[in-house]
This record gives C-alpha cells, sequence and structure tokens, in this order.
C-alpha cells in the first residue's frame, strides 16, 4: 500500500501497515510577532493554521498503530466524499476563500457562473469555486475567469472575494 494522505480537518498521513504519522507544533513556537499555541493542527481551523509568511521552524511527530483495515475505509470514504463533490481533471483547488458565514462556490454558483468560460478555462459545474482546465487553456484564460467572476461577485453581490490561490508574476 501506498502512503495515502487524509484530509480531515487535520492532516494525518496514513502509512503501510496501518501506521499514522501526526504532528504538532511545540509549544510556545515563536513565528515572527506570532507565537503558536501547542497543537495548532488541531486548536485552529482552515484557513488559518500557519500565519502567511511564517515558516515552521520545528515540529513534534508522533507514529502511532492503528487498524489498516479502518485506516483503509476511512481513506476510501474520504475520497468518495471529495470526489462527488469537487471536479477532477486539472485546477488548482478553491479559487477564492469563503467570506464569513457563506461559502464562495454558492455565491458564485447562485450568481449563474457555473459553466462560465474564458478560452479553455471554464468554472465547473460540479463546484463554482473551482476554475478547471479543459485542456489548452493558457494562465491568461485562468486570469480572466477569475477576474470576471471576481467582478461580477463584487458588483451583484457586494462582495470582495480574496483569492486563496497565489498568483506570482502579476502585477496588481
Amino acid at each position: 500500500m501506498r502512503p495515502k494522505l487524509i484530509l480531515s480537518g487535520l492532516v494525518t498521513l496514513v502509512l503501510a501497515g496501518g501506521w499514522v504519522l501526526a504532528a504538532e507544533a511545540p509549544a510556545g513556537l515563536q513565528m515572527g510577532p506570532a507565537t503558536v499555541a501547542p497543537h495548532w493542527t488541531k486548536n485552529t481551523s482552515y484557513p488559518t493554521s500557519i500565519p502567511e509568511g511564517a515558516a515552521v521552524a520545528s515540529v513534534t511527530v508522533a507514529l502511532t498503530r492503528d487498524d489498516p483495515e479502518v485506516l483503509a475505509r476511512e481513506t476510501r470514504e474520504l475520497t468518495r466524499e471529495r470526489v462527488a463533490a469537487q471536479p477532477g481533471g486539472r485546477n488548482a483547488g478553491c479559487v477564492f476563500k469563503n467570506p464569513k458565514d457563506v461559502a464562495a462556490g454558492r455565491i458564485i454558483d447562485e450568481l449563474g457562473l457555473k459553466g462560465a468560460r474564458r478560452g479553455h478555462a471554464v468554472v465547473s459545474p460540479r463546484h463554482a469555486n473551482f476554475v478547471v482546465n479543459e485542456g489548452g487553456a493558457t494562465a491568461a484564460d485562468v486570469l480572466a475567469l477569475v477576474d470576471l467572476v471576481h467582478e461580477q461577485v463584487r458588483r451583484e453581490a457586494g462582495i470582495d472575494l480574496e483569492l486563496e490561490v497565489k498568483v506570482w508574476g502579476r502585477k496588481p
């Protein structure tokens, strides 16, 4: 069995033979002006687990044994849920961060933007917060589509969506 990543709130690496790898930051770890408390992976929530621009200088790792069949079943279930809710193919995951109290994908969907396209980049019909490359999309196609969605949400819903993805080399 190859290692698999289970994403369910906190990240756990399931290794062959039922070994589970978990990690936590040490108490009082200094990250610039911020201090991360013990067990930050368990006590903070997406998307603020590690402050932007911070670097983890130290990690405590624990390896524990668990039932391989239970882990395999959990992995299959989480994979099934992800495949049902998220598009496959070429995409970079969620494009926009969720504003307080509402999912970005729901806003985009309610504005009828599923299926919107620029070139070969399309807002996924399965999950509106994903932009999918249908093959041959350029960075310009993707960025034009992201800009279209951002502007339409700002104009029609009055919400200034913040990018989840990082765009390198683009002038503001």
